[in-house]
């Protein structure tokens, strides 16, 4: 009974609490996103000079870069991996009350460990935060790091 109450005190402050803007799938900063992750795939990292911002701040899991170490990074799943794919689920634009504008990328990697020899499926969720000059200001990601970090520990044994 106690619990019920509790909740029906808090019911009024998590119905204030949700979001207010606008969100589409169709549009500039969504279809920059998507031709993004294709680029990526196919090794091309023009798309990633032009929208990501030089002072970007970018974050996946625990892990914080820049905008020059994530295209490190992005090359080096290309040494680790062949067959890289992407299958984007949805793009979706958010613009919010407070003028911040957001684009959220779902969707799943795969790709074949060139060291393991291992196929791997990984779910992926990306945002991207925009500024005012259309780039890219900051990255948040989150998918499981455990066939990549696999991957790094197999080909720093074949190094050896």
């Amino acid at each position: 009974m106690k619990n019920f109450l509790a909740l029906l005190l808090l019911f009024p402050l998590i119905s204030i609490a949700q979001w207010k803007g606008n969100s589409e799938g169709d549009n500039q900063k969504s279809n920059m996103i998507k031709y993004y992750m294709e680029s990526y795939v196919n090794q091309d990292y023009g798309q990633l000079e032009r929208i990501i911002a030089n002072d970007a701040t970018i974050r996946y899991n625990e892990i914080e870069m820049n905008k020059n170490s994530l295209k490190d990074a992005e090359m080096g799943h290309h040494s680790l991996y062949s067959d890289i794919s992407f299958n984007t689920w949805a793009v979706i634009t958010s613009e919010y009350e407070n003028g911040n504008v957001w684009t959220h990328l779902w969707g799943e990697w795969t790709g074949t460990g060139n060291f393991t020899k291992s196929k791997k499926t990984n779910l992926v969720h990306l945002a991207y935060k925009w500024n005012g000059s259309n780039q890219v200001e900051n990255i948040l990601g989150f998918y499981d790091a455990t066939h990549l970090n696999n991957e790094i520990a197999a080909s720093s044994k074949k190094k050896k």
